[in-house]
């Protein structure tokens, strides 16, 4: 998810520029357990679906179960982008600051959740909430991603 942002100083401007044209920061959303969509590589902290997959297959029936559990992760981004609208309208912040804001919100929606608190109607307009954790794109393990990969799919047949 892309939580839109000011400029930021020219020196590191292109860090923050998205496909789209603006300045973002890249927030990934994870429950639970880590699972990213197709945009995302394969890695030991993330599984991706499979690209490409033939009717009846294996690599489809995993990418069938995958997407039921991609839902969930699809669903807080819309409860976060609603209980906390400056993630959806952006932050006027550098991002240094936007980063603490939206760190600071993801603590507030994970506690309000544990403690099942409901925010009142006042405070929706103003807060933002997202969960960031950094890509790993560490290519020496994607062998073992992998093999975990198809013992997964192996396993769905």
């Amino acid at each position: 998810m892309h939580v839109r942002i000011c400029a930021p100083r020219n020196e590191v401007q292109h860090l923050y520029l998205n496909r789209t044209g603006y300045y973002s920061l890249n927030v990934m959303i994870t429950i639970n357990r880590i699972s990213g969509d197709a945009g995302y590589p394969l890695g030991r902290i993330i599984m991706t679906p499979f690209r490409n997959t033939v009717d009846g297959s294996p690599q489809r029936n995993y990418n069938k179960i995958y997407a039921k559990a991609r839902n969930s992760i699809e669903r807080t981004i819309g409860v976060l982008k609603s209980k906390f609208r400056c993630s959806a309208r952006g932050l006027h912040y550098a991002p240094e600051k936007a980063m603490q804001i939206v760190n600071a919100c993801c603590a507030l929606h994970n506690n309000s959740q544990h403690f099942k608190v409901q925010f009142p109607d006042t405070i929706l307009s103003t807060d933002n909430q997202q969960e960031s954790t950094p890509v790993e794109n560490n290519s020496a393990s994607n062998g073992e991603a992998e093999r975990i990969w198809n013992n997964i799919m192996r396993s769905l047949q």
